[in-house]
């Protein structure tokens, strides 16, 4: 169990900024912290994966480098250890990639593979960032895409918004997470409920 708080959810949710506030908030309130995006444990071989699959102009060849490099990543979780004292604010992971490939790779059979979906390092805590339809629109609107994939989400809204509520349920059953819906509140507000959320759930977890 990885002491930390893994953040999850569709482009334009809104993760990286909550991901960002908290450890800024952690941080000013004495907790050491460690904040990732993706993976991780970042190694040369991950960077050079990474920077391949951004040569790529299709989402597809870009998801076949993503998932070699989260596979790579769980190999090498699965080979450190990390400071338990240490808190981390994990901007995605897993549930991105598995959803991902499992909503638009359906038919190829290496990116439905199950071992990332069965094996996935657990957190302490989870979050899974959600908005509406039209607050997708709106976001899409005031932020330029990054990716083939943005471009694609942000012209086909309605897909977008499907496949929010495809990840909702991969959520395991056994893990705890707090579903936020983001589409009418300030990061800053988001922030809070997630501060909120890891105070009840230490509490509850205290002797």
């Amino acid at each position: 169990m990885i002491n930390g708080v893994l953040i999850e959810g569709v482009d334009y949710a809104g993760k990286t900024s909550i991901a960002d506030n908290l450890a800024s908030a952690l941080r000013a309130g004495g907790v050491p912290v460690l904040q990732n995006q993706c993976y991780l444990k970042r190694g040369e071989l991950i960077h050079f994966l990474e920077a391949r699959a951004k040569e790529r102009n299709t989402p597809l060849e870009r998801d076949w480098y993503y998932t070699t490099a989260l596979l790579v990543d769980l190999y090498l979780h699965e080979e450190s250890n990390h400071d338990p004292n240490v808190f981390i604010v994990q901007d995605r992971h897993w549930l991105t990639t598995v959803g991902r490939n499992t909503f638009f790779n359906r038919d190829i059979e290496f990116m439905r593979s199950g071992l990332l979906e069965q094996n996935h390092p657990k957190f302490r805590f989870n979050v899974y960032v959600r908005s509406s339809m039209e607050s997708k629109i709106r976001r899409c609107q005031n932020r330029p895409p990054k990716s083939p994939r943005d471009r694609y989400l942000a012209e086909n809204p309605e897909i977008h918004q499907q496949y929010d509520d495809f990840l909702l349920n991969l959520l395991p059953k056994d893990e705890d997470w707090l579903i936020l819906d983001t589409s009418e509140i300030s990061i800053e507000e988001a922030t809070t409920a997630v501060l909120n959320h890891l105070e009840i759930n230490t509490r509850s977890q205290a002797p």
